[in-house]
């Protein structure tokens, strides 16, 4: 499976009209086509349901697709690594860790870093260390009369509605769509 194909594959996909999408990637539409029944063969599965004027997905289509944005997003990544391998004054650095007290460390002092973060926990040690500031909401870490940490609100107040989000065309496991149906159904 190369990476060029699934990139076709994409295109086709997103544009659910093989023509255009060949059109999209300078390349002829019998060529695409050929490339396209070729990546079924490999797989072995009917990746797409198609008709006069378009093109959809099967269930092994969606599967693909997920799969294919993941590799791509991957190599896209490590492209983007090599490139800057010889640039010392930045970039990004991704780290996961669970929410734990051992998200302090020695290097915060030799390091200057504007940071995003996902578990206001780990940031909250890390304010607690002396770190910097945190803007998030108010209650998700406790900041009450015996601890070391205070909310202030912005002026003037921010609200922020709550979403249930997902990746576009994602592949739901059974449990997940039933999930998110019954979700939509209470919360929709």
């Amino acid at each position: 499976m190369e990476l060029r194909v699934l990139r076709y594959f994409l295109e086709v996909a997103r544009e659910g009209n093989v023509t255009h999408a060949a059109q999209r990637l300078h390349v002829s539409q019998p060529t695409l086509s050929r490339q396209l029944k070729d990546l079924e063969d490999e797989l072995g599965k009917k990746l797409f349901t198609r008709s006069n004027y378009s093109i959809k997905l099967t269930e092994e289509g969606m599967l693909l697709r997920k799969r294919a944005e993941d590799i791509l997003e991957m190599a896209d990544k490590t492209l983007a690594e090599f490139k800057a391998l010889d640039e010392v004054n930045g970039g990004d650095i991704h780290i996961g860790c669970a929410e734990s007290n051992g998200i302090f460390g020695e290097a915060q002092d030799k390091l200057n870093i504007v940071a995003t973060y996902d578990l206001l926990f780990n940031t909250s040690v890390m304010v607690r260390e002396g770190f910097g500031c945190v803007l998030g909401f108010d209650g998700l870490v406790y900041t009450g009369p015996d601890s070391d940490l205070c909310f202030r609100p912005l002026e003037p107040t921010l609200t922020s509605p709550m979403y249930i989000i997902w990746k576009k065309y994602q592949v739901f496991s059974p449990v997940a769509s039933l999930l998110l149906e019954e979700l939509k159904r209470n919360f929709g």
